[in-house]
C-alpha cells in the first residue's frame, strides 16, 4: 500500500546510503503567522536564512520513485509553495516566472504517492486561506507523510529538527521523553541517531486526504490536505503532541484515526494526524524500511513512543 520507493528495503533506504542521512522533512518552510503572532518579516526562524522555498521531502525522493525526469525539471532554487505571508514579505525564493514554472510541475499527479483506498483519488488540491500556506495553483496530493515526532510544523525555532536544546514532551502516563521524530524542518536523522531501533520507529505514515464523510471513515477537515510539492504547514507531517493531562484534547486529536475534536459533529481528522480509509488503523513505514499496520486502538503512550526516534523508552508489543 506504500509507493514503490517506500517499500521495504527500497530506494528510500538507498537515499540514506547515498547521503548518510534521510532527506530533510522540508526545506526552508515559511511560517503561519496566525491571529496573535507577528510575522517578523514573514520568515520562519526555522528556515536558517531569509529565503522561503516550501520544498518537501517528497520532492527529494522523486528520483527514487521513478520520477527522475520530473525532479530534473524542478528549480530547487525557487519556491514551490506560495505562502501568503512569505509572498507579502517578498521572501519567496526565485522570480515570479520560476515560481510559476515550479507551480505547474507540482500539479503532476503521482499515483505512487496516493493510497488506492482513499476516496479522494487524484483530485488536485488548492489551498489559499490567509492563515495557512497555499499551493501555487492546483497541486498533486500525497497520502504518505514523514513522521516528525512533536516537531515538523511549529513556527518557532524549537520545532526545527537540528534545534540543540533539550526538548521534551510529557506522556499521559507522566513519562518525560525526548520528542524528536525521524524528520523535521531542514533536517532529518541518520540511522545511527534512531536510538530506539529502526524497526521500532515510524518514518512515514498514512494520512487520508479525502474531505468528504460519505463512508464510515471521516475525511480530513477543512483545508488541511497535503501537497507532495508544497509545504502546507500542519498537513505535511505526521505529528504527536501528548500531554500529561490524560483528558487533554491533544491526546485524542493526534492519535491514529481520531477526529479534530471529540464532538460527533466534528469527526474529521486534523492536519498532522495519521489516518486512513482502512478499517481499524493505518500503514506506517518504519525506519528500517519495513511496513507495519498500526491499530487505532493502540495505547496512546505507545503510539507516541513509536513516533519518537530517540526517547530511549522500552516499547511493548504493537
Amino acid at each position: 500500500d506504500f509507493p514503490y520507493g517506500l517499500r521495504p528495503r527500497s530506494r528510500h533506504v538507498l537515499e540514506h546510503d547515498v547521503f548518510s542521512m534521510f532527506p530533510p522533512g522540508d526545506i526552508n518552510p515559511n511560517r503561519s503567522c496566525g491571529i496573535t503572532r507577528t510575522c517578523g518579516g514573514g520568515v520562519n526562524t526555522a528556515t536558517g536564512n531569509n529565503t522561503v522555498k516550501n520544498h518537501t521531502v517528497h520532492m527529494l525522493l522523486l528520483p527514487y520513485v521513478d520520477q527522475a525526469g520530473l525532479y530534473e525539471q524542478l528549480n530547487m532554487d525557487a519556491a514551490t509553495g506560495k505562502s501568503r505571508h512569505g509572498l507579502n514579505a517578498g521572501a519567496l525564493a526565485g522570480t515570479a516566472a520560476e515560481q510559476a514554472a515550479n507551480g505547474a510541475l507540482i500539479q503532476t499527479v503521482i499515483p505512487g504517492f496516493l493510497c488506492p483506498s482513499d476516496p479522494s483519488g487524484n483530485i488536485p488540491y488548492e489551498q489559499g486561506d490567509n492563515n495557512h500556506y497555499h499551493t501555487n495553483g492546483p497541486a498533486g496530493t500525497t497520502n504518505y507523510l514523514p513522521c516528525g515526532g512533536s516537531r515538523g510544523w511549529g513556527d518557532s525555532q524549537s520545532y526545527m529538527y537540528g534545534y540543540t536544546a533539550t526538548w521534551h514532551h510529557r506522556l499521559p502516563d507522566q513519562r518525560l521523553v525526548l520528542d524528536h521524530g525521524v524528520f523535521g524542518h531542514n533536517g532529518a536523522a541518520k540511522i545511527a541517531q534512531v536510538t530506539d531501533g529502526t524497526s521500532n520507529t515510524a518514518a512515514f505514515g498514512e494520512a487520508r486526504q479525502d474531505r468528504s464523510s460519505a463512508d464510515s471513515r471521516p475525511g480530513i477537515e477543512g483545508s488541511h490536505r497535503a501537497a507532495w510539492g508544497a509545504y502546507t504547514w500542519v498537513s505535511n507531517f505526521i505529528v504527536v503532541h501528548p500531554n500529561g493531562n490524560v483528558n487533554h484534547i491533544n491526546n485524542h486529536r493526534y492519535h491514529l484515526n481520531q477526529g479534530r475534536d471529540k464532538s460527533p459533529l466534528r469527526l474529521r481528522h486534523h492536519g498532522g494526524t495519521a489516518s486512513s480509509a482502512h478499517e481499524g488503523g493505518a500503514h506506517f513505514l518504519m525506519a528500517d524500511g519495513g511496513v507495519k499496520f498500526l491499530s487505532e486502538t493502540l495505547d496512546h503512550n505507545l503510539y507516541c513512543l513509536i513516533n519518537y526516534s530517540r526517547d530511549n523508552e522500552q516499547l511493548g508489543d504493537f
